[in-house]
């Protein structure tokens, strides 16, 4: 049972701490001390954690659609015909969606089931995943949150027993020939009934054999031929939100303990797709557009990596240590860049400003203490902070003992800008902190490279031992500059020319005031030269 606990401790400490649920399964519950002062422990809740307070085992939910609310609160293995489905996992949480710049809060609760059966000689596996939004108003209609999660996705209008449903798919997108061996497939099923939303995820696949793949990389690589001829847009038809046996039965079940409100009317998306350019760039990125030509919705553009389908310089990783296949972009010949080698560790320093009041401190489960008297001296007790108290006025600069802390932090300092106490409500009084901290952090190695001839990148050419580098091209230089066969360096030149200039400066001063130093110098000087 959710409670709060009332301490009677004298000011600073007196407070109020209400039970909550730190995440799906963690409850943190307020006890407390003998002195009258509040903690704070943690409970992993068996059943899960909602609203302040563990789950029973017994869940009972008497609202709308209450019997499939309960099927998904309460999960357990069951089946269908002469398929077995087996309870992955299940959680519920609760949390709120912004609507118009209105907070509506909601419990969601979500169970997974795995399946694997056979249909005639084939092998299948699948996936069945259930969820309801439950929110808190129960003359809410949860038709408005069920158009923002399907009017920027690919859906489709689907009717069960004329109970009219989304189906939705994330990736309808036509990426050429990719197939391999197993034939995998996923779509969500949404729809809502009053104040909750129900949203299914069915995942079904099925083990290909090497002649049903052979035929299928046949079709499917002279589609792709022949899209090449004329890349034109692609209608995205049913076969991108179709739903096999036997998770049709799952919907029909579900539908007839929860109805959709969706009207029979609904507008249906007609979505035609396109992926430009048709075969990948250089820069290994496609960008596909869709278009619904029926309920005009907000055309959908988004980029995907691809590996370039023709390269006339160097393959590089788009990122470093990118490893996987695919993840390359062509840099053309002669092309000079900045390349990264590896990683480094280095000093680097970073800062942040934080308020801190005397509720928020002492209401913490972090075990932070702080206090701030009448004359404005504050006492700051941190635990993890070497078990110090650090006592300071506004504008004092604070050095924070951070012995014992990750080998990479170096320092921690704070100084306190603002040191506020406040008479009338002391939980108010507040300290502002502008910490300044240095610790060893990662940083890149990189070096400057050039894409040669070969194909291979290479480092940009530098003196070897005081001698300059041979070369044939600017771009195997550093200095960019390749003349004569040797990579000139630009600064020998621009010193070797100050040489010069200076003793050609000299001489003509000395010449021109044999008989006078002051008049030598200054002419050194008016000349740019230093006396030094």
């Amino acid at each position: 049972m959710k409670g709060t606990t009332i301490s009677n401790a004298p000011a600073p400490y007196e407070q109020n701490v209400t039970d909550y649920c730190a995440n799906p399964i963690l409850l943190q519950e307020a006890i407390c001390y003998s002195d009258g002062i509040i903690g704070v422990t943690g409970y992993t809740c068996p059943n899960g954690c909602l609203d302040g307070a563990c789950v029973t085992s017994n869940f009972s939910y008497t609202g709308t659609c209450s019997e499939l609310v309960n099927q998904i609160a309460n999960p357990s293995d069951f089946k269908d015909g002469d398929l077995n489905y087996s309870l992955q996992w299940k959680y519920n949480y609760t949390g709120n969606w912004w609507k118009d710049e209105e907070k509506i809060n909601f419990t969601e609760y979500d169970a997974s089931w795995g399946l694997n059966y056979n249909e005639g000689d084939d092998y299948r596996y699948g996936y069945l995943g259930k969820s309801v939004m439950i929110f808190d108003n129960e003359s809410f209609d949860a038709s408005t949150i069920l158009e923002d999660m399907t009017k920027h996705n690919f859906c489709q209008i689907h009717s069960y027993n004329d109970e009219v449903v989304y189906v939705c798919n994330w990736n309808v997108y036509d990426r050429g020939v990719d197939i391999d061996q197993n034939s995998w497939k996923y779509r969500e099923i949404l729809w809502n009934h009053k104040n909750v939303l129900a949203r299914f995820s069915v995942g079904f696949g099925e083990y290909l054999s090497d002649e049903e793949i052979s035929k299928l990389v046949e079709k499917e690589t002279i589609k792709f031929i022949n899209s090449l001829k004329d890349n034109q847009g692609k209608y995205v038809g049913w076969e991108n939100f179709d739903i096999d046996w036997p998770f049709g039965n799952q919907m029909f079940d579900s539908l007839e303990m929860c109805p959709s409100d969706v009207p029979q009317d609904a507008c249906n998306p007609f979505w035609t797709c396109i992926t430009e350019p048709a075969i990948c760039p250089e820069h290994g990125f496609q960008t596909q557009t869709c278009k619904d030509y029926s309920c005009d919705n907000e055309d959908i553009v988004s980029q995907m990596s691809c590996n370039p389908g023709i390269c006339s310089g160097c393959l590089v990783p788009k990122w470093f240590e990118s490893g996987d296949l695919g993840n390359n972009k062509c840099i053309p010949y002669g092309f000079r860049f900045e390349n990264q080698i590896g990683w480094n560790t280095k000093e680097q320093t970073g800062g942040d400003i934080e308020t801190l009041t005397i509720k928020e401190a002492n209401g913490t489960e972090d075990e932070i203490n702080l206090s701030i008297s009448s004359d404005g001296l504050a006492t700051l007790e941190v635990e993890g902070w070497g078990n110090k108290t650090y006592t300071f006025k506004q504008g004092d600069k604070i050095d924070v003992d951070v012995t014992g802390w990750d080998k990479n932090f170096i320092s921690l300092s704070f100084v306190a800008t603002e040191v506020v106490y406040d008479d009338k409500n002391y939980e108010d009084s507040y300290v502002t902190f502008e910490f300044t901290y240095v610790y060893l952090g990662q940083t890149e190695d990189t070096i400057n490279a050039y894409c040669d001839i070969d194909g291979y990148v290479k480092p940009q050419k530098t003196q070897e031992g005081g001698e300059w580098a041979k070369c044939q091209n600017n771009y195997e230089c550093d200095s960019n500059l390749c003349s004569s066969g040797e990579c000139i360096e630009l600064k020998d030149i621009a010193g070797e020319a100050s040489a010069f200039k200076t003793i050609v400066i000299t001489f003509f001063c000395r010449i021109t005031h044999l008989l006078s130093s002051d008049n030598y110098d200054q002419c050194l000087l008016d000349n740019g030269v230093d006396l030094k």
